[in-house]
Order: structure tokens, then sequence, then C-alpha cells
């Protein structure tokens, strides 16, 4: 096994489609949040389709299942991080590291976040609101910063994950909703500083998933009504993978 150890909605939809995998045999992706939830399903699709997955997340232990995973499928064995995406000096040490290790990324794509407190705004604090922006929009800033020469030297496609939340504006939802509306617009405007410079840049809204977080925030839902996390990663490679995506602001899956 390689790996680098640095220290330290939103409509049900039902997804039927049929579509012959792509292969991506030779890209370099890279998932944050790669151990759990949909970026767990993102990277293991990545995988299925040959691509060499560079996986980041916290949870150590998830990510060697992650690479157990991998192995028992036959899928090129993916180069595990175990790494906070707040960390700045880690992210700039990983940015070192792939240039040397790839030279270049096809694919970015930025999916680490957390929910936060769903609370009136009275009640909240504000260690909690900076958890949630330090990740959430913090985290995806530095990600984008390190990896942009990255995939200039690839023509690469960065995407990161939004949601409906943003632009809902939902009661009780605002540490999250405005996280995500803070990197709606970030990710426009590091869109339009690559115009015509042949790399891909959009958000992605996957709707609604059978995840943990969406079991936390509407903890009265029953899962198995919603597409499982695998099946909405799939339908997004499904899009990214043909050309006209890269002309998506926003990719909506439902």
């Amino acid at each position: 096994m390689s790996r680098f150890v640095t220290a330290t909605g939103l409509r049900r939809e039902i997804f039927e489609f049929s579509v012959k995998k792509k292969s991506l045999v030779g890209d370099i992706a890279l998932v944050s949040g790669a151990s759990r939830g949909l970026g767990l399903a993102l990277a293991l699709a990545l995988a299925s389709r040959g691509a060499r997955v560079v996986a980041l997340g916290r949870d150590v232990e998830a990510l060697d299942a992650f690479d157990e995973r991998c192995a028992e499928l036959g899928y090129e064995r993916p180069f595990l991080v175990a790494i906070d995406v707040r960390d700045e000096q880690a992210i700039l040490r990983l940015e070192h590291v792939l240039a040397e290790r790839y030279g270049g990324l096809d694919w970015l794509i930025g999916n680490a976040g957390v929910l936060g407190a769903l609370s009136p705004v009275g009640s909240l604090e504000w260690s909690g609101w900076r958890e949630v922006f330090e990740i959430n929009c913090g985290g995806n800033f530095l990600l984008m910063r390190a990896c942009e020469s990255l995939l200039l030297a690839r023509s690469g496609q960065a995407w990161f994950v939004t949601s409906g939340a943003a632009r809902l504006a939902r009661p009780y939802w605002s540490f999250y909703a405005s996280s995500k509306a803070a990197l709606e617009v970030m990710v426009r405007c590091w869109r339009g500083e690559f115009e015509r410079r042949g790399v891909a840049i959009g958000l992605l809204d996957p709707g609604v998933a059978a995840t943990s977080m969406r079991a936390t925030a509407f903890p009265g839902e029953d899962p198995s009504s919603l597409p499982s996390a695998a099946r909405v990663a799939e339908l997004f490679l499904a899009r990214a993978v043909d050309k006209s995506a890269r002309h998506e602001v926003i990719l909506q899956l439902y």
C-alpha cells in the first residue's frame, strides 16, 4: 500500500440510468472527504473506471478500509493521505508531493464538509461557525490554491460539492447553508479566472443521498427511500465524463 501521511435539497429522486463506463485509466483523481459517505462513493467510482485515486480524509482506519476494498475489487491501490483540509502547511506539502509523484491532476473533487449545528442563530456558537466555514469553504480554498498548477498541467477538471440548501435559506440551517453559498461564489470566481485556460471548474449539487449527514439532518427519514451514495456517484461520473458537462456551472443530479 502507498501512503503519504501528514502530521497532524432538495427533491427526492430515484435515479435510473444505464451507461457504459468510460475508462479513466491513467487519470489522477484527488477526492477530499474520501473516507465515508459521498466522498467514499466518488473515490470508489473513480477507481472502478481505472483512475489512480488520491484519497484525503481524517479517519485513518476508514482510509485503510477503502484501500482494502480497492484491493478486493482489483482496482489500482489508492494513494492515502491522512489530512485535515484546514491545515494550510499540510496542504502545501501535499501539493509538492503530488507534483513530484504525478506531475498533475485530471480530477479534483472537493467533497469534505460538515453539517454543523441546525439551530436558531441566537443559540449558535462562534466556534461552531468557524469549524463549518473553515472546512466547507476554507478547506476548499486551500485545495484550489494548491491544485491550480496541477490541474493546468493536465487540463483537468475540478468539482466542489454544494447543496440546494445554499439557495433555499432554510430556517435553522444558517451555518451549513451560508458556508455552501460562500463556496459557490468562490468557485464561480475561480471558474472565471480559468476561462479559456483548458481547466473545467464547476459545482456538484448531488441532491439527496443516503448518507450519515443526511440522516443527521433528517433523523425521521427512511434511508431506504433515498438513492445510495454509490448510485449518485455513478450518475455524477456518467455526466462528468461527457465533455458537455465542462460547460456546466452547477451540475445538478436531480
